[in-house]
């Protein structure tokens, strides 16, 4: 019946993760190889917030850093 034509549902290049989520829930296929499973389990641990995604730098680590490169 559904011979040579592909079944599964395709993702869009566009696609932003946050598209996935509703209402606290993945709206993802199942996975059908264990880098999928990979996948999926890293998903579900991320949760989505409404806020500003804001950005941190450790000043200590990026100096120490700076001072491990001049040798």
């Amino acid at each position: 019946m559904l011979q040579g034509m592909n079944t599964r549902p395709s993702i869009r290049k566009d696609t932003t993760l946050a598209s996935f989520c509703r209402e606290d829930q993945w709206l993802i296929p199942q996975a059908r190889s264990e880098n999928q499973v990979a996948v999926l389990a890293f998903l579900m641990s991320i949760s989505f917030t409404e806020e500003e995604d804001t950005y941190e730098r450790n000043w200590n680590e990026s100096l120490q850093q700076m001072q491990s490169l001049r040798g």
